[in-house]
């Protein structure tokens, strides 16, 4: 008997009655609602799923055997995340996309369980990060605590380098991605750019 059938005997054997009007009503209008809602899911899921999930009578049955079988992060699931995480590079145009990129990773792998120290993972952080930002790198090893030393407090030095260097490279109308730095001659005063 398929979904249809079963709810056709259920509202043959819940016929109304003059006492029972008014709950039949409200019945039929909770089955239009769960019906839509019924439909909705089935229009957004694969029909191999559709059918396997096709035996579930309501809305909220047909979610929670959808929920039930999808729901569980698998290994492949796990190791995309971490392979993520350790295989990341940051870019120079917009490393805060990347950084957002690899917190998630890490967030999915804590969700399955995989716990990762948050110094093991700032340490990653700073591995990840391009050349570019090596100063970030050493003024942060050199003057951080271990105990302080956090994904977000590596993630903030780098988006501030980023913001500096876009900075200087707006300022003196040089290229974003050039490795460069600003010195002064002391005879004359005037400022070069030293590459």
């Amino acid at each position: 008997m398929n979904r249809n059938e079963k709810k056709f005997q259920e509202l043959a054997d819940t016929a109304p009655s003059a006492t029972h009007e008014a709950n039949y009503k409200q019945h039929m209008d909770w089955d239009n609602k769960d019906d839509q809602a019924y439909g909705m899911i089935l229009l957004q899921v694969n029909p191999s799923v559709a059918t396997v999930e096709n035996s579930a009578l309501t809305a909220k049955a047909i979610w929670e055997a959808l929920h039930a079988a999808f729901s569980a992060t698998g290994p492949s699931a796990i190791f995309a995340d971490f392979k993520n995480v350790i295989s990341k590079k940051i870019s120079l145009a917009n490393p805060a996309l990347d950084i957002m990129e690899m917190s998630e990773s890490f967030q999915h792998l804590m969700a399955a369980t995989i716990i990762i120290p948050e110094v093991v993972q700032a340490m990653i952080l700073l591995n990840m990060i391009p050349k570019e930002y090596d100063r970030v790198t050493q003024t942060t090893l050199q003057t951080t605590e271990q105990s302080k030393l956090m994904f977000n407090y590596i993630r903030d030095a780098i988006l501030m380098e980023h913001s500096h260097l876009n900075v200087r490279a707006t300022l003196l109308n040089i290229p974003k991605w050039a490795s460069c730095r600003l010195y002064k001659n002391s005879g004359s005063g005037e400022m070069r750019l030293m590459g």
